[in-house]
């Protein structure tokens, strides 16, 4: 490979890389050409790329872009998974897991986050983060439930009043009968008279 040719290439994988704020490298040894373009149709489902380079390459590129602490992780075989999506590595981390499951033949070896290495038992933690909706969801659930909370204990002492009143009224308008009779003879009693 010429020497210009390197120099685009790394040029090209400092380009794209650059604003990616994580990675993550896989070792591919077994895999396939029609499961790797299967794997890069899943991959592109949610945004990421996959980027086989040379090791050297990839070397240069990471150093360039901040992202050189994924370094320790190229060894043989190796592709870079990234994504620019807002989502990012946990994203990228539950994808990876869930085709390493049904699929022998890529192996997580580790990656960048922020500025610190991640091991493959940390993707894998990352991959068991639940998505940003669902976290917003609980977030809202959690802040809803004292505010419900609140709301039936202030609505139940008016609700109680509101159930005594009732009872008074039904038990006045009950004796109210009771009492008109026995005043109509004591009033006839009075007229006689």
């Amino acid at each position: 490979m010429s020497r210009a040719l390197k120099e685009r290439m790394t040029a090209e994988l400092i380009h794209e890389l650059d604003g990616v704020t994580g990675c993550v490298v896989i070792g591919y040894e077994k895999l396939g050409t029609e499961e790797a373009q299967a794997l890069r149709a899943r991959l592109r489902q949610d945004g990421i790329k996959m980027r086989i380079v040379k090791n050297s390459l990839a070397f240069l590129a990471l150093d360039k872009v901040g992202l050189g602490s994924a370094k320790e992780f190229i060894s043989g075989p190796s592709a870079l998974l990234f994504s620019r999506t807002e989502g990012g590595v946990p994203t990228l981390s539950k994808v990876i897991t869930e085709w390493t499951k049904k699929s022998q033949t890529v192996k997580v070896r580790g990656g960048m986050l922020d500025g610190r290495s991640i091991r493959p038992e940390d993707v894998k933690k990352l991959a068991a983060i639940p998505s940003r909706p669902v976290l917003l969801s609980m977030t809202l659930q959690l802040t809803k439930a004292p505010m419900t909370k609140l709301a039936v204990l202030t609505k139940a002492p008016i609700e109680k009043t509101a159930r005594l009143l009732k009872a008074l009224s039904d038990k006045n308008a009950a004796a109210a009968p009771v009492a008109a009779a026995e005043a109509a003879p004591v009033a006839a009693e009075g007229s006689a008279s």
